[in-house]
């Protein structure tokens, strides 16, 4: 007897390579969307499902039990695939059309040069906002908080900046982490807890919270953030700015990248790509942002 005449003469040994064929293709998924919760679950449920109705599907005949294995498996898979599609970032990404001047208008009487305030634990903020007389926004974000983040300094360069983190802002909603350059941390020597003009250049922020006589490589518990939106506006982008309202502090040092520049010399940066996807979150801070 030739394997293929046994596996259909033999009920019980096809339902052993049918449970090992949808483990194997399952492990094989997985490792496509990443391991998470549910593929434990699947793998727990399609043994139970095999132990509970094994005895049932050998009744049937070959043709039908491969048809009723695979059947379950795509719908299996398709359930899947529903639970690992990530969401999407609406906070971050607009498409609203380039408005005409006229078009533009009202827009442009109504919110240019506004200015919308942020408070949050330890935290205030503003978001100043720009227009152009066809809409294009500028929104330029200013953060200061205060907390105890730990220090990170990178291990091999002695007196380097203590303090290496990354950060990541959205809506309450969104749950998948992805990669929207929102930049990184600096240090507050003076005016702690106070703001600058809020449309400041990134020249002036850095002057009115730092201090040159004062070194990056000590200490602090006072720190700020700054960031610009740029694009079309339109009354949902408008929504979208006053939506993003969780601000997250990552850990950049596991992302760090050392870059050989030759002659014994070497620069440091992090991925913040990677920071932004997969860094440990040291501290989030829920945002009120009004008018």
């Amino acid at each position: 007897m030739n394997f293929f005449e046994k596996i259909k003469n033999d009920s019980k040994f096809l339902m052993i390579l049918l449970l090992l064929l949808a483990l194997i293709l399952m492990i094989v998924f997985y490792f496509i969307v990443g391991f998470k919760l549910w593929f434990w679950i699947s793998i727990v449920l399609w043994i139970l499902f095999f132990v509970r109705f094994s005895s049932l599907l050998i009744k049937f005949s070959f043709s039908v039990t491969i048809i009723i294995f695979f059947v379950i498996f795509i719908l299996s898979v398709y359930f899947m695939i529903g639970i690992h599609t990530p969401t999407k970032n609406t906070a971050n990404i607009s498409s609203n059309k380039k408005l005409s001047a006229e078009e533009c208008k009202p827009l442009y009487d109504k919110y240019n040069n506004k200015v919308l305030k942020i408070s949050g634990d330890n935290a205030i903020g503003s978001i100043g906002i720009n227009l152009t007389s066809d809409c294009q926004l500028s929104a330029k974000y200013i953060l200061t908080f205060n907390a105890n983040l730990p220090e990170n300094p990178i291990p091999e360069l002695p007196g380097s900046i203590l303090y290496n983190y990354v950060t990541n802002l959205h809506t309450s909603a969104q749950t998948e982490r992805g990669h929207y350059g929102h930049g990184s941390l600096s240090i507050v020597r003076q005016n702690t807890m106070t703001l600058p003009n809020a449309f400041a250049s990134s020249k002036d922020v850095s002057e009115y919270y730092r201090l040159s006589t004062q070194p990056n490589n000590t200490p602090a518990n006072s720190f700020y953030w700054t960031n610009e939106k740029i694009g079309n506006f339109s009354e949902s982008r408008y929504q979208e700015i006053l939506g993003n309202n969780v601000f997250e502090v990552v850990d950049g040092l596991p992302y760090m990248e050392k870059e050989d520049l030759g002659n014994n010399g070497f620069s440091y940066s992090v991925d913040t790509e990677k920071a932004e996807k997969d860094g440990k979150i040291v501290k989030t801070i829920n945002l009120t942002i009004s008018e």
